[in-house]
């Protein structure tokens, strides 16, 4: 005879798995589903038909620094409490940081002669909302091609919560004789 404590729930995850969070947002889990099972309209952790409680370990995740978070999700009978009749399954989230080619990036709209100096123009990074970030703290710039008549580069390396990069060119204009 098959009783409840005999029976081990079979769970799949529900939404991807690994599971990817940029760096300070909250994370949501997507849960797991027990089949079979139905959700008790008291209480959302516990499935009826057999009486599993749903354990989770490792949540809410820590999104303030990238990297890779393993968590479990455990399914077990609390009257029977055996080993045997535990399931688990474990998501693994990536947390990103946010990448500079999403952020606003400018230079002054300024004639740029060749005047045999380098041209270092003063980059200004935003987000989408217009916070201003902060130069060797959430960027670093590096120049090329800034000196002679042609196409200069600027390039944007995010730091702290910040990664990646984003290029932006400026022109520099051959000096009248």
């Amino acid at each position: 005879v098959f009783t409840a404590n005999r029976i081990k729930p079979i769970l799949e995850l529900l939404g991807n798995n690994p599971d990817t969070v940029t760096i300070e947002q909250e994370y949501e889990d997507a849960g797991a589903t027990v089949a079979g099972y139905t959700t008790n309209d008291n209480e959302d952790e516990n499935y009826t038909q057999y009486g599993y409680t749903l354990l989770t370990t490792g949540l809410p995740i820590d999104t303030s620094i990238a990297g890779e978070i393993i968590y479990t999700l455990r399914y077990t009978n609390p009257v029977s409490n055996e080993v045997s009749n535990v399931m688990s399954v474990t998501r693994s989230v990536n947390v990103e940081k946010i990448p500079v080619d999403e952020l606003i990036c400018t230079i002054p709209d300024e004639e740029r002669v060749y005047n045999g100096q380098a041209y270092r123009p003063e980059v200004s990074v935003t987000t989408s909302t217009g916070e201003s970030l902060i130069f060797n703290t959430d960027y670093v710039v590096t120049y090329a091609n800034n000196i002679n008549a042609g196409t200069a580069s600027i390039t944007i390396a995010g730091q702290g919560i910040y990664g990646g990069t984003k290029t932006l060119e400026f022109e520099i204009l051959k000096a009248e004789m």
